[in-house]
Formats: C-alpha cells, structure tokens, sequence
C-alpha cells in the first residue's frame, strides 16, 4: 500500500511540474496567437485597401477605353461609305484590309478583355468573404441583444452594465482584453487538469 501511495504523490508531482510548463508554454501560445491575429487583421485590411483601390483604377480604365472605343467605332461607321449589293450577298471581315477594325482598336480592345479577366477573377472570394463577415456580424448582433433583454427581463429596467462594458470594447479597452486571455488560459489549463484526474483514477482502479 505504501509503494502505490508513493508512486501516486511521485506521478502527481509529475503531472504538477507538466501542468507548470504546460501553463508556461499556454502563455507563450496565448500572445503569439494575440500578435498573430493582429497581424492577419492587418493583412486583411490592406488586402482589402489594396483590392479596393485596384477595382476603382480598373473601373476607371475601363470606362475611359469603353468611351473611347464607342467614339473610334461612331467615327468608323460614320466615315464609311454605304455599300450598295445587287446579289445581296453580305461578308462580314473582321480582320484585314476591309475590316472596319483598326488593328490599333482591335489590340485594345484584346488588352481591356486580359486585364479584365483577373478583376472577375477575384470578385466572387470578395463578395464571399464579405457574406461570411456579415454573417458572422449578424450572429454577434443576436447573440448581444439576447443577453441584453435576458438581463432586462430578469432585472425589469435597462441592463446599464452591459451597455457599458460593450462601449468599452467598442474603445477596444485592453482591460476587457486582457481579463479573456487569462481567463481562457485558466480554463484550458482546468480542462487539462480534470483530463489528468480522470487518467490517475483509471490507473489506481
């Protein structure tokens, strides 16, 4: 009895000392998560800057080579004589010496297609991306105005402690910040605990 009571305190000493690094290494985990979110925030703002400012600049091209090209086209037709067919018989040619076309109008109108094609590329992860947002933003709203009214109905006035703690986020308070990363640390490391208590009794059953 006494040897098993001796290997349970050694192995819960052991356990002691991993949940000790454990918690250190928790820590280290916890701020390079904060330092990595922050980082793919940015990134996720300056892509969207960037993307935003490549969309207006490309609509912006677009619409001055579209007026552009409807004002080279009015002239074309203008300037031509009308062709008079007995046989009725009508060709159209669109490339060489009698096509209505320039070479310079159809290089251009080739170069608006390609640079085009990477702005259609790219919408459609926008705008899905934009949906998972306000999604995500509809959920958080709810979620908000459920705890709000639970508290009014329990406490029958406005919750005036949930209104200020949520603009106090909005400030991005790093109090409120700080309490739910070490809070979060806290629970992980009882989560393990309670693991390892389930494990010890299984081994002394």
């Amino acid at each position: 009895m006494s040897n098993n009571q001796d290997f349970t305190l050694k192995l819960m000493q052991q356990v002691s000392d991993e949940l000790e690094k454990s918690n250190a290494k928790i820590d280290q985990l916890v701020i390079a998560q904060n330092d990595l979110k922050i980082l793919i925030e940015k990134q996720k703002d300056q892509s969207k800057r960037q993307f935003d400012v490549l969309t207006r600049h490309q609509g912006k091209y677009i619409k001055e080579n579209l007026e552009s090209y409807s004002d080279n086209i009015k002239e074309l037709i203008l300037s031509r004589e009308p062709v008079v067919n007995e046989t009725h018989n009508s060709q159209y040619i669109l490339f060489g010496k009698d096509s209505p076309f320039t070479s310079k109008l159809l290089l251009s109108l080739i170069t608006l297609i390609l640079i085009s094609i990477p702005l259609f590329k790219y919408v459609p992860s926008y705008l899905n991306e934009r949906s998972v947002l306000k999604e995500d933003l509809e959920t958080y709203k709810l979620f908000y105005d459920y705890v709000f009214f639970i508290n009014y109905k329990t406490e029958n006035e406005l919750p005036s402690n949930l209104t200020n703690i949520i603009n106090d986020i909005k400030k991005r308070d790093s109090t409120y910040i700080n309490f739910v990363n070490r809070q979060r640390s806290k629970y992980e490391i009882h989560l393990k605990r309670e693991s390892l208590k389930s494990e010890l009794q299984k081994l002394q059953e």
